[in-house]
């Protein structure tokens, strides 16, 4: 596994919009839509979006470029590129594939969930609006009996459908897939948007959302805005070296990084102006994040919409676009190290890393609900409070968002800045000046010296404070 194989044949993009749509796709995910309007509800409206646009700017962007540079340099996958880069530094890779791997465990059951939600609302809304806390404890297994449905049919499906999408390789699956879905899911937020605002109430929660009070400012706020940034920018997660790896010395990095942060902060700003108000518009329930709140409270909103029906299908189509892009990145990612590291065909590194992920995330559902089904399977997880016992299911996200993801962010940030060296990463975005680069040294000072501590922030802010990073 040490030694570089030879004659790989790997993919490639045949354009940058292609690329910057598979991108964009990877970091338009569930932690986009379903947690940044509940981050920017609780952290105050106006303030959060503000301090998530610097953060953006100042760190993501940043971080983001740098990715695609150590990609681009060493055309391979993740382990390969850092190695190749630097003898000794493969475990960097290592770190980014162990955080897709753990991520994609419960992504391809609330993938699933989602999709179960699509197909509820294509065939019996009226179960779904009698009441949406008993719907979705009974698809995840906190009801009665078995959750055939949550646990096994729906997820397998979408796991099914991301190999599909991956075995057409780069050009063919990835970039074709990417160049349909991003365009819906954008038609979808503008459609979304439209209808929430227009309802009796909403423009009082679209005031708050983009008020600015900076009384509201604090720590937490900027924590919680940080690791927002580096979750939904798919940062340390090793997809954004896999990508890059595919892209040619021709393509402009600056230009693509700025439509993907771009891309990304506009679907995350139009997700809040869709869930925000509506939950303004909505006195009975209260706002949240995460999937509870998406499949219940949002539930009780569309129920009470005129054409609340279509308008919860349009929703959870979205999301259902919003979670496939991001699985097909993350398995991409996984994908490549096991083809080119291991010399697995590609067909058979996507067949068993699907089976893997499946029958593991399967275990996610089963410990996530408290039903006679669930398993019983008990783990312990620690902060200031000291030592706890958590489920597989809040095992699996801890793991993932607290320590997992900001580890690898760090260990990458580190090596770019300071073991590969800023002047080699500029000389690989600049390609021999080709591009102008005239903020290097801006970036530079960032990626070495701002960067760091703010990703160890979200690292210690997270295994010590309870800080969620997704």
């Amino acid at each position: 596994m040490a030694k570089e194989r030879k004659n790989i044949q790997r993919g490639c993009w045949s354009s940058n919009q292609g690329f910057i749509l598979a991108a964009a796709g990877s970091a338009v995910g569930l932690g986009t839509i379903w947690k940044f309007p509940g981050k920017a509800y609780t952290g105050g409206g106006g303030i959060f979006c503000l301090l998530y646009l610097l953060v953006t700017l100042l760190l993501g962007l940043v971080l983001m470029l740098g990715e695609f540079a150590v990609g681009r340099a060493a055309q391979k996958n993740c382990v390969a590129a850092f190695r190749h880069l630097r003898k000794g530094w493969a475990w960097v890779g290592f770190l980014g594939v162990f955080s897709s791997l753990i991520v994609m465990l419960y992504y391809a059951e609330v993938g699933g969930w989602v999709l179960a939600y699509v197909i509820a609302y294509l065939r019996e809304p009226e179960l779904v609006f009698a009441d949406p806390s008993a719907y979705f404890a009974e698809l995840t297994g906190q009801g009665e009996g078995f959750p055939w449905e949550g646990a096994l049919l729906f997820p397998l499906i979408f796991m099914l459908l991301t190999a599909f999408v991956l075995s057409g390789g780069v050009r063919g699956g990835i970039e074709k897939f990417n160049a349909l879905a991003m365009p819906l899911l954008l038609l979808f937020l503008f459609v979304l948007a439209f209808a929430t605002l227009s309802l009796p109430g909403a423009e009082e929660g679209l005031r708050f959302l983009f008020s600015v009070d900076f009384s509201k400012l604090n720590a937490s706020t900027l924590l919680s805005a940080l690791g927002q940034c580096f979750f939904s920018l798919s940062l340390g997660m090793s997809v954004m070296v896999t990508y890059g790896s595919y892209l040619s010395s021709g393509e402009n990095l600056l230009r693509s990084v700025w439509a993907i942060t771009g891309l990304d902060t506009l679907v995350a700003f139009l997700s809040a102006a869709i869930v925000v108000p509506a939950v303004f518009a909505t006195p009975q329930i209260s706002m949240g994040e995460g999937g509870s709140f998406t499949f219940t409270a949002l539930a009780t909103v569309f129920s009470g919409m005129p054409g609340g029906v279509y308008a919860g299908l349009l929703f959870y189509i979205l999301l259902f676009f919003a979670a496939l892009t991001s699985s097909v990145s993350l398995m991409e990612a996984i994908v490549s190290f096991l083809s080119e590291e291991w010399g697995l065909p590609r067909r058979l590194a996507i067949r068993s890393s699907t089976a893997l992920i499946f029958l593991l995330g399967m275990a996610y559902t089963l410990s996530y609900g408290g039903s006679a089904a669930a398993l019983p399977l008990r783990f312990f997880w620690f902060d200031s409070g000291g030592v706890y016992p958590v489920s597989l299911a809040e095992f699996i996200e801890l793991l993932a968002d607290r320590l997992a993801i900001p580890l690898a962010a760090l260990a990458s940030c580190l090596f770019v800045g300071w073991v590969w060296g800023t002047d080699s990463a500029c000389r690989e975005i600049r390609q021999q000046g080709k591009f102008s680069f005239s903020w290097a040294g801006l970036w530079s000072f960032l990626i070495k010296y701002l960067a760091p501590p703010a990703i160890a922030c979200i690292l210690l802010g997270g295994l010590f404070f309870g800080l969620s990073l997704s």
